[in-house]
């Protein structure tokens, strides 16, 4: 477990630290949701759980704690926070992920069977995650709510930052639009792969799916980069850049996906993430 959060903090490499977090995943499925529901276990499983999540987004790969059981047992005796119930509502992604990736080696028949299916996953995904409400400009009396403010910053996007109450906040919001962005790019990759495959979305009156999908997600991955300065600032030590790799690399990888249309975001993405990684080996 040392050695997990030694290479989740400085990293040997960009996936050095999977094996680790495979290892304690393993012990944990072992032991069973209920084993983790009270002491130090509990705490430990809080702990591991977000890394186990992400590199499940990472990979691609379902894993045992999108089961029910598992977002369910551990929190029996002690109350899940907005944060650990944001990663139990999202932890069913990799699984629609690993869906898509078997598209590879299937026939046409199948690859559109598994098309369908997979953006009728995404959307069901996407619709819950509408539900925990949009963050920014919301109203602040919410648990979950931030705001632009002018900056002149070369890191700032477009002049501004966005600015949250707390780590926590900013935490919380950025995840839940990384994770929004996953379901709305994999949606539109499969609707350019698969035209002939439907889509019951409501696109706004006036716009063309594609179309409403590459704004929305663009919209989504720039929030994410103006909110990076926020994590940044020195006061915040390790908290704030161990917080932002997962929503930044994914932003990232949407600006790089847009091409030409993106490629200063792409850039400025890029250089924040460098950013991040030298104030990680600054603050240890």
């Amino acid at each position: 477990m040392c050695l997990t959060l030694t290479e989740a903090i400085l990293p040997s490499s960009g996936t050095s630290w999977w094996r680790h977090v495979d290892g304690v995943g393993e012990w944990m499925r072992l032991w069973g949701p209920e084993s983790f529901s009270l002491g130090a276990r509990h705490k430990l499983f809080t702990g591991f759980r977000p890394l186990l999540v992400l590199k499940d987004f990472m990979s691609r790969k379902a894993s045992f704690l999108s089961t029910e059981n598992w977002k369910r047992l551990p929190f029996k005796s002690q109350q899940a926070t907005t944060m650990e119930l944001l990663l139990s509502e999202a932890s069913g992604i990799p699984t629609i992920l690993e869906l898509i990736d078997t598209i590879e080696h299937s026939t046409p028949s199948v690859s559109s069977f598994i098309a369908a299916q997979a953006i009728a996953s995404l959307t069901t995904s996407y619709d819950n995650l509408q539900g925990w409400g949009e963050p920014l400009d919301a109203d602040p009396s919410t648990c979950l709510f931030c705001w632009r403010t002018p900056s002149n910053s070369s890191w700032a996007w477009g002049g501004y930052n966005i600015w949250f109450p707390s780590v926590s906040a900013a935490n919380l919001a950025m995840h839940l639009w990384a994770f929004k962005v996953v379901c709305l790019t994999e949606i539109q990759r499969l609707q350019t792969r698969f035209p002939d495959v439907p889509c019951d979305w409501p696109v706004p009156a006036g716009w063309e799916l594609g179309h409403w999908l590459r704004d929305t997600y663009i919209e989504l991955s720039v929030r994410i980069v103006q909110s990076a300065n926020f994590l940044l600032q020195d006061r915040l030590a390790l908290f704030g850049p161990l917080s932002i790799p997962f929503p930044l690399t994914t932003a990232c990888q949407t600006f790089k996906m847009d091409g030409e249309r993106s490629v200063e975001l792409w850039k400025l993405t890029n250089d924040i993430l460098q950013r991040s990684l030298l104030q990680r080996y600054r603050s240890t």
